[in-house]
């Protein structure tokens, strides 16, 4: 009854209230694992060394069947919070300073970088898949969640934390393969859908004369997927956040 209660005063249901309830304890574990293994690289000791190492692997332990629950009773992995929590821990290691945003923020003028091509490393790197991304900064106006977290540039270590967070920099987080899972397509057009698809969507004078435009590449005119793909991502199904750098470039604090 209480649960019930619950959904009722929110408007949400309870299969929504799971999910906020679920990846609050994701983020507290994902920035839990970060400390722990923290602690353990700065105590290798045949002491409290052992003993911490085995809490980062019991936290991870319980991380991963906390994702296994979420993922079976189909609750999404919220990346905002869980980017938040893992990151935060990682700007403390660095003494770069931030805050927390606590209330969400509707359409704001910021700037996002979109990867117009990702290469992902063949083979592992001290443990990480590096990431090299091209793409550029362009504005947009978008919601900002609470749980963001704001990095200012206006302090000591404001170098940095541009080394950190521009995606193209060499030893940025996202160079060392931390966001990787904002760049891996999740969702697929099978190519019978898409043909099907792109029959009726160039029955739409705009599309066509997009779709002409672009067969002018004489690369993309003899490539069969890319001539899909020109239809998947104009169509509702596609996921906008596919290739979107999840750090967003802002002129004003929040």
């Amino acid at each position: 009854m209480a649960g019930a209660g619950t959904a009722a005063r929110t408007g949400r249901s309870g299969h929504d209230l799971l999910g906020i309830y679920l990846n609050d304890h994701l983020a507290g574990a994902t920035g839990g694992l970060e400390l722990a293994r923290r602690v353990a690289r700065s105590h290798r000791g045949p002491g409290s060394g052992a003993a911490v190492q085995r809490l980062a692997a019991e936290v991870a332990q319980d991380r991963a069947v906390l994702e296994d629950i979420m993922d079976a009773l189909g609750i999404p992995v919220r990346a905002y919070k869980v980017y938040a929590a893992w990151i935060g821990e990682k700007l403390k290691l660095h003494g770069i300073r931030f805050q927390v945003v606590d209330h969400a923020l509707a359409k704001r003028d910021v700037q996002v970088f979109r990867a117009t091509k990702t290469q992902f490393g063949s083979g592992s790197v001290e443990g990480h898949q590096r990431l090299n991304v091209e793409g550029a900064w362009a504005p947009e106006s978008r919601d900002v969640v609470a749980g963001a977290l704001f990095v200012p540039i206006a302090q000591p270590k404001a170098r940095l934390v541009m080394a950190l967070l521009e995606p193209q920099a060499p030893d940025a987080f996202a160079a060392w393969g931390e966001f990787n899972n904002a760049f891996e397509q999740k969702e697929y057009m099978e190519a019978y859908v898409a043909e099907d698809v792109a029959r009726e969507m160039l029955k739409d004078p705009k599309v066509r004369a997009e779709f002409d435009a672009a067969l002018k590449d004489e690369a993309f005119a003899k490539d069969p997927d890319a001539r899909l793909a020109f239809f998947a991502k104009r169509h509702a199904s596609w996921d906008e956040r596919f290739n979107l750098y999840p750090v967003l470039r802002v002129d004003t604090a929040p």
